[in-house]
């Protein structure tokens, strides 16, 4: 995260024709406004980025320009100002447990000026989401954002069209919220691509007894939809499947043909469901992932 202003504060009993002095030994900023904040008085300066980069604020404390203006005799704060960027697609009604996307993580994802600076929203990208649970894809924040055929939407388990699940308490659902969830509706969460579209897949349940899954469906579903489709999603456990899948030739096959166009593999952990009402999860080290993944499959 950048900031192109900071607040300064002076020694009570300094003037604005101090700070004027400091400003001319320190050109790389230059005076907007004062700012009172309660009882005190601040002078907020912004970045003169003809002469100096944008300051990283998770760096203040080193940066140099920084730490030079705090060693002024009459200077007694120095702040980076935050600026919060308010995208369409955040003003959804838990988006401030949203820790992975929301900047108060550090460092952070910088997901909103990936969306504003770059457009990486996943706009013309589609991720089949292989999965070992079902989607709710008639969920309300999916119902947009998934294929709504079923014949598109395939269940390899049983070898016919998607069923819709009615419980939005499976993985899949999860899944495909910390990627595709749509933003701006006014509904719980957005993902980190709300303009991509979802593909639902299904192998095998995770848990289950007595239900096999062969290395044809495996492939199969790790080829799914192939040429229509950027980016191949498995958030599946290290021990309960992946190891045994990861290694299988036709399944190395599958997911060499499959990264064409792009596959990833994540296990999928510190997963934190955040409220009932919501009905999602997220995942950090999924929406890292597909967050890097898209900027890669725009690059193809």
């Amino acid at each position: 995260m950048t900031s192109d202003k900071i607040r300064i504060a002076l020694l009570p009993g300094a003037t604005f024709s101090d700070l004027m002095e400091i400003l001319q030994k320190h050109l790389h900023f230059i005076f907007l406004r004062e700012v009172n904040i309660g009882p005190y008085l601040y002078y907020l300066l912004k970045v003169n980025i003809e002469t100096r980069d944008l300051i990283y604020v998770y760096n203040q404390w080193f940066d140099e320009d920084l730490v030079s203006l705090r060693q002024e005799p009459k200077v007694t704060a120095v702040e980076v100002e935050f600026e919060y960027l308010m995208d369409d697609n955040m003003y959804d009604s838990e988006v401030l447990q949203l820790w992975n996307l929301n900047g108060s993580i550090t460092p952070s994802q910088n997901i909103p000026i990936t969306w504003k600076r770059k457009s990486f929203t996943g706009k013309d990208q589609t991720i089949a989401f292989v999965e070992l649970e079902y989607m709710q894809t008639n969920h309300r924040d999916l119902v947009n954002q998934v294929v709504q055929d079923n014949t598109i939407n395939w269940d390899y388990s049983n070898n016919s069209p998607y069923p819709i699940s009615p419980s939005p308490y499976e993985h899949g659902t999860y899944v495909a919220g910390v990627a595709i969830a749509q933003g701006g509706n006014d509904f719980c969460l957005v993902g980190v691509a709300p303009d991509a579209t979802g593909i639902a897949t299904f192998i095998i349940p995770a848990i289950s007894i007595g239900r096999k899954a062969t290395d044809s469906d495996c492939a199969s579903a790790q080829t799914h939809q192939l040429g229509k489709v950027d980016i191949y999603n498995g958030s599946w456990g290290p021990k309960k499947f992946t190891a045994k899948f990861m290694h299988v030739p036709v399944c190395e096959f599958a997911m060499s043909e499959g990264g064409i166009k792009v596959s990833m593999l994540v296990s999928a952990v510190m997963a934190k469901e955040v409220s009932t009402s919501c009905q999602q999860a997220m995942m950090v080290h999924a929406s890292i992932q597909i967050r890097f993944l898209l900027e890669i499959a725009y690059m193809l």
